[in-house]
């Protein structure tokens, strides 16, 4: 806010207006959504069908053999959400820009940072909530397709013990070469699965983002990095992988202990889907109004309605050390 405007409620207003939309979120949390970008939304929820892939090419014999839709469809619901700041008219008398401005600046950046925590609050509840296929997120035993009687995991257990790594670690404090172990082990689940039609879903991915608690970053930074302090064999093949891995660590997954997600985030097949109708409505109580009246203070608020939900299981693969 320049310093020599005069504060008052219409500034305030237009300065939430104009910073909407304007905190850059990494490229990585978009890489994990349906679309890059909130699908838009019409009504209290939305019905998503079809996640199988496209068929694949084979020879023309006689006529076309056009795929089915797929059996499994999902509902994301709509919730409603709201973030208010109440400012003093007094900071408004006396041109109190020092208390306001904070204030009024990180309203928009709570609006726009709410879809990292949605992000982090899907990731972290993987285990115990279901998605299309009414399975768990991270499961054990996905259907691979209608009707082919196969089932597949991006739920794995991984055994530190056979990593190649010249450190030993444990399941809670792992080695550099463990962590690497680890990555790879997951890529390798997620570039094996496959569609109802047996074809490799992932076999082209070569970015991945790695999403841990805060108590693994360091191993597992290390390990996309390769640290020239550990050179062991697992984490020179994970160099030499030609694969780009960032590893993002959240203190929203610090009850994962063991565990880590991995994703792939160059496959059409997007893990999570967001929602959302419309823009943020930015509103206020000011000038003239009851409240303001009673109160001898202004109120500003931002309210969005917005969805979260699971995409495909395929592009993803939860591991827990053991």
């Amino acid at each position: 806010m320049p310093l020599q405007e005069t504060i008052t409620s219409r500034t305030i207003h237009r300065m939430i207006l104009n910073d909407l939309g304007r905190t850059e979120l990494p490229a990585w949390v978009w890489g994990l959504v349906l679309g890059g970008t909130p699908m838009q939304s019409n009504s209290p929820s939305e019905k998503y069908a079809d996640l199988m892939t496209a068929p694949k090419m084979q020879e023309w014999l006689g006529e076309r053999a056009a795929a089915e839709i797929g059996e499994f469809t999902f509902e994301i619901q709509n919730v409603k959400y709201e973030a208010t700041i109440d400012i003093l008219k007094d900071w408004l008398r006396y041109q109190k820009l020092g208390l306001i401005d904070d204030r009024v600046q990180s309203l928009p950046r709570r609006s726009d940072q709410q879809w990292l925590s949605l992000v982090f609050a899907l990731i972290a509840g993987g285990e115990s909530a279901a998605c299309y296929d009414e399975q768990y997120f991270f499961d054990t035993d996905h259907p691979t397709g209608k009707d082919t009687g196969t089932t597949q995991s991006n739920d794995i257990g991984v055994d530190i013990s056979d990593a190649p790594a010249l450190k030993a670690g444990t399941t809670t404090n792992p080695s550099v070469g463990e962590a690497a172990y680890v990555i790879g082990k997951c890529i390798e689940q997620i570039v094996a699965f496959t569609d109802d039609q047996g074809e490799y879903m992932n076999e082209l991915a070569s970015q991945f983002l790695v999403t841990v608690p805060l108590s693994l970053w360091r191993p597992f930074a290390a390990a996309a990095i390769g640290t020239p302090k550990e050179r062991d064999d697992a984490i020179q093949s994970l160099a030499a992988a030609e694969v780009g891995i960032t590893v993002k660590a959240s203190p929203r997954l610090s009850a994962w202990t063991t565990k880590v997600a991995v994703f792939a985030l160059d496959v059409p097949q997007r893990p999570l889907v967001l929602q959302e109708v419309g823009t943020p409505e930015v509103t206020k109580k000011a000038e003239g109004s009851d409240y303001e009246h009673d109160t001898d203070r202004h109120q500003h608020g931002i309210m969005a309605i917005r969805g979260a939900g699971y995409g495909a299981w395929q592009s993803c693969c939860l591991g827990t050390m053991t």
